[in-house]
């Protein structure tokens, strides 16, 4: 019996070192395109605003409206450098678009150019 269950063993630790070649290549497969997918995703984009008259209504209207958009990770707007700086998954949204949402909030208010 003892020597049935040794045996089994045996073969087990074999077959599992054969595998294992097999399994680290798909594994290093996965990693290598995550972080091309990250890469690319992760994406920011500067802009220059005008427009804005004070730092609580007009700044943090543009920033509560970006970080409202499909795409836009986080945002952060300086009233006093006229600027935004917003992060962004570039599959979902692109600068462009994002410089066009500002210029469209506000009834047109304001205006944004990509820095």
């Amino acid at each position: 019996m003892r020597s049935i269950l040794l045996t089994l063993c045996v073969a087990a630790l074999f077959s599992c070192s054969n595998n294992s070649p097999a399994i680290e290549v798909v594994e290093t497969e996965i990693s290598e395109t995550a972080e091309k997918v990250a890469v690319v995703a992760n994406a920011a984009v500067n802009l220059s605003i005008d427009g804005m008259v004070c730092s609580k209504g007009c700044a943090g209207t543009i920033e509560k409206e970006l970080a409202s958009k499909d795409g836009v990770e986080g945002c952060k707007v300086n009233f006093d450098e006229a600027t935004a700086e917003v992060r962004f998954d570039s599959t979902q949204v692109s600068k462009e678009a994002i410089r066009t949402f500002v210029s469209e909030i506000g009834e047109g208010n304001y205006s944004a150019s990509i820095l």
